[in-house]
Formats: C-alpha cells, structure tokens, sequence
C-alpha cells in the first residue's frame, strides 16, 4: 500500500528509512520525465461516495507533453484504497475513465462515434425546446462532446449531476434518454415574432387571445383563422400553432 501523501509504508514493514513519494510528487516526476509542463491544469470534479470520499476531488492534467504522452491524476478526497471504484461526472473510474485513458496511450484507431438518431417533425410544438449541449467539466477537460456514445447511454436521465445540470440535453433527447419534460426541438429552429390580433367578433365583444376558449375550438382548425392567423402567439402557446410558425417565447 503506497499513502496518497508519501511516506513510509506498511508493505516494507514501515522501515522509516525507506519513503515513498507522495502520489503529486510522483505525477510531476513523470511529468518532467516526458518534458511537460510542471505546473497542473487543475480543475474540481464531482465523484459519489462509494469509496468513502465526501462527493468532490481534482482532476490534475500536465500539458506539453512531448510525443503526445499522457500525464494526468484524478484525486478522489477522502477516497482511500478503494477510490478506484468510484464515479467522476457519473462515469466510472475503474472501466470506462481507465480503458478510454489506456486507448488514448495506444494510441489506437478509435471507429467514428455512430450517429445519433434524429428526425425531423414537419411542425413544432410550443413545449418545443431550443435545447443545448452543454459538456461535463470532465468531458470538457477531456475534449469530449455530447456525440459521445458511450457517455450518453450510462448517463443522461440515470445519472443526477447530468439531470441536475441538462449536460448533453439534446443529444439525449435524440437518444432517447431526455430529461423529464423536455421535448428538444429537432432540428433547433428559429423563431420569429408572432402577433396576437383578435378577430372582429371578439373585439366587438372585449375578447384578448390569452384568455379566450376560442383557442381550443378555432386556430388551426378553422380557415377564417388560418387565412388571417389570428391569435397567432396564443395559438402556438396552445399546441394548435399555424403551418410553418414557430414562435418566439413572449
């Protein structure tokens, strides 16, 4: 057993005269081996508490490396001896952090992600979401995105952090993995002002679009209506939107 802060050690019966470094002395002992940067890029992740650590850690990463080597260090604080089977970002150190970080050493040939499923819907919904595709820290930090496939089947709506957060929001959706509530906008279109004028009855009779129960009975699915698009923003907001709108949120 090598302690994460260095020192002595129980596997060589704790002979004081024998120390061994501690786990960031011996990161920047390769670091300089392999011509990196000294100094870390650091940056805070979010792990669980399987292992006994308290949910946070550091992912240190040396740049500058020469020949493309590889020099980074993920802390788990509070972690000890069974860090190795924690989570960081939700995804787990022992497989999948561990094999992609071995398939980046070898350098193999890694096959294009396979392309997530999409469609595209004639005519949007007003629940309909521009959604984003927001990156983890540690995908960020990893220079992955959402395209990722591996990533997006163990997490999206199965994992907290990733719902807390909405990371990869649409290309969860698309894989059918969405976030409670949301329906993403495929493809994300772009919306224009739309207007709420009243037809002549209802301005004779003090009726307004946001309020009135034509809504549910005419838009879309009476001509006269459709001919002046009346109630236009009131129509989209209620799901009976006319051909082709899609209207911006007031």
């Amino acid at each position: 057993v090598i302690p994460y802060t260095g020192g002595s050690s129980s596997v060589f019966s704790g002979v004081e005269e024998f120390q061994l470094m501690s786990a960031l002395d011996s990161m920047e002992f390769w670091a300089d081996h392999n011509g990196c940067d000294l100094t870390a890029e650091s940056m805070p992740i979010t792990t669980d508490i399987i292992a006994g650590g308290d949910g946070t850690g550091t992912h240190y990463r040396y740049n500058g490396c020469s020949d493309g080597t590889i020099v980074e260090h993920y802390a788990i604080n509070g972690g000890g001896h069974n860090a190795g089977l924690s989570q960081v970002e939700g995804v787990d150190v022992t497989y999948d952090i561990a094999f992609e970080f071995i398939k980046k050493c070898e350098a193999s040939v890694v096959e294009s992600p396979t392309p997530l499923p999409s469609s595209s819907p004639t005519a949007y919904h007003s629940s309909c979401l521009v959604c984003t595709d927001l990156v983890t820290p540690w995908m960020a930090s990893n220079t992955y995105d959402c395209s990722t496939n591996w990533l997006i089947n163990q997490n999206c709506n199965e994992n907290p952090t990733w719902t807390e957060n909405n990371y990869c929001q649409l290309s969860c959706f698309l894989a059918g993995r969405g976030y409670d509530g949301d329906i993403c906008c495929v493809p994300p279109p772009s919306c224009h002002v739309c207007t709420d004028n009243v037809t002549p009855w209802m301005e004779s009779n003090e009726y307004d679009c946001s309020t009135s129960w034509l809504i549910n009975q005419k838009c879309n699915k009476d001509p006269f209506w459709v001919a002046s698009k009346f109630c236009q923003q009131s129509c989209f907001d209620a799901g009976y939107g006319y051909e082709e709108d899609f209207c911006c949120v007031p």
